[in-house]
């Protein structure tokens, strides 16, 4: 299906170019001055009243995966064409499947705070918040890149591929939250949130079985789309699919042989009919009317504790709540057989062939052919359907140093529910505020994508609030600034007035 294989190329394009929806970074958890360090645990109380605006107020993008550009785009000595995609024939395709995983997984998120209010009162601090939110993931089985590349070999004659997913989810949230102190120890805080669709799709195949024929594979899958996107419509094709209907009989024949009569019993199968049925695949689909696609609700909680003088424990769950959208599209994948006849621009042995395409032309090709395989038709039931959202528990402790309270080091503890795309990380912070107007933090974090440094500072004098960072450090990049290995990367960047 067109639509869905654009969304799965355009999140490698992004990958390649630019993890976990996250407010602002892991890295500023222990910064205390940061305004909006409540969007990670909503008992951190305020500095000072603040209020930030659009785009400059604070806007995180972030990119997890388990894979990189070097796994996919190779070096290649060709006086035209430097780069060669993996299907090229020369690269070797044990090195290529080495470098994968079972599961291959990539998120692209961006979280941008529109406007965002802080203010002491009620004996408590107060917060007003109007974000959008966009969190797109996929994940692509290590036996669907095995078929890719080797399929064409006659080396494997049938693939099994299990939950080939994408799904991507668009939304306002408006939320209120109010922090107070229950004891000098003892803080906790709460939001309530407004949830205002926009689009979200979803697209798995469950099974996809894949057999070698004589010339060309057999291929059947088991799956379903759901696109709830206000005013949409699909775009479809009608296809026909005839259907041999067979049935078996009994045959009785009797024989003479010399003096004796036998009654010989067969039974042959025959076709006695044909069946056709007009199926309409989904070949993208029309917006007529945009509008709000679905309403919900959620809530974050925390709690802050001072275990002792010099040692802080704290705990948030965030992002508990659901979305109920009102118009549902419906796609699905039976198990029908369709033939495919393998990636043609890249065969075994066609190494001429792929020496004269630009690696711009070769992702073209692998887009149509994926077109072919990952198809889905349109059902008629169409309705509402609720989901959940992806919720995020923060454990955290900070410990500060007895003898030098400017220097404290913590512990974050973060782990996000999702299912397939469920991760957990682990990163210590150092952190250190010199003088009260400035402090800084460097940080090292160990997740399912691997081991990163991260970095952040933040100013926060009397009249505003700037802070920046990253909790990963790219250190391997192109000429063109795209990340060579996995291109994992959290940056934020926020200002707010603050009195």
């Amino acid at each position: 299906m067109k639509y869905t294989v654009t969304l799965i190329i355009t999140g490698f394009l992004m990958l390649f170019a630019v993890d976990t929806p996250a407010q602002v970074l892991r890295s500023d958890y222990f910064l205390e001055g940061v305004s909006l360090r409540h969007q990670m645990n909503p008992s951190f109380m305020g500095e000072r009243s603040y209020i930030s605006f659009p785009f400059i107020g604070n806007t995180a993008i972030d990119i997890h995966s388990n894979m990189g550009l070097s796994n996919f785009v190779y070096k290649y000595d060709d006086p035209i064409y430097s780069l060669t995609t993996f299907l090229n024939p020369a690269i070797n395709g044990n090195t290529f499947l080495k470098k994968l995983h079972t599961n291959n997984k990539v998120g692209v998120n961006l979280s941008l705070t529109l406007f965002s209010l802080g203010f002491y009162g009620w004996d408590g601090f107060n917060t007003v918040e109007l974000g959008f939110k966009s969190n797109t993931s996929f994940n692509i089985p290590g036996a669907f890149f095995d078929f890719m590349k080797n399929g064409m070999d006659d080396v494997k004659k049938e693939y099994h591929i299990k939950n080939l997913d994408m799904r991507t989810n668009n939304y306002a949230e408006l939320a209120f939250g109010h922090a107070r102190f229950i004891n000098e120890d003892l803080q906790i805080g709460g939001k309530f949130k407004i949830l205002i669709g926009g689009a979200n799709i979803r697209a798995h195949i469950n099974d996809m079985f894949i057999k070698m024929g004589e010339d060309e594979w057999e291929i059947s899958a088991l799956g379903n789309l759901d696109a709830s996107v206000k005013g949409a419509v699909f775009k479809t094709i009608d296809t026909k699919e005839i259907k041999e209907i067979k049935e078996t009989i009994e045959i009785k024949e009797t024989k003479e042989t010399g003096k004796e009569i036998a009654v010989i019993n067969e039974t042959k199968e025959i076709t006695t009919s044909d069946e056709t049925t007009i199926r309409k695949k989904i070949d993208g689909f029309d917006l007529n009317s945009p509008g709000i696609g679905g309403w919900g609700a959620g809530i974050d909680l925390g709690v802050t504790y001072n275990l002792q003088d010099n040692l802080i424990l704290s705990a948030a769950i965030l992002d508990l709540g659901f979305i109920s959208w009102s118009n549902s599209l419906k796609g699905y994948n039976d198990g029908t057989p369709f033939k495919f006849d393998g990636f043609d621009e890249f065969a075994a042995g066609d190494v001429e062939n792929s020496n004269n395409k630009s690696i711009g032309d070769q992702i073209d090709d692998i887009k149509e052919d994926l077109e072919d395989i990952l198809g889905f038709y349109e059902k008629d039931k169409k309705g509402k359907r609720t989901t959940i959202l992806a919720t995020t528990l923060n454990l955290g402790v900070e410990y500060i140093c007895p003898d030098y309270e400017k220097l404290s080091f913590g512990a974050l503890s973060s782990t996000r529910f999702e299912g397939i795309y469920t991760w957990s990380e682990a990163r210590l912070s150092a952190n250190i505020k010199p003088v009260s107007w400035f402090n800084t933090a460097l940080t090292y974090g160990l997740s399912n994508y691997g081991s990163s440094l991260g970095w952040a500072f933040n100013f926060h004098p009397k009249g505003f609030n700037f802070y920046a960072g990253f909790d990963y450090i790219v250190t391997k990049l192109t000429p063109q600034f795209i990340p060579v290995n996995r291109p994992n990367l959290l940056a934020n960047l926020g200002f707010g007035v603050t009195f």
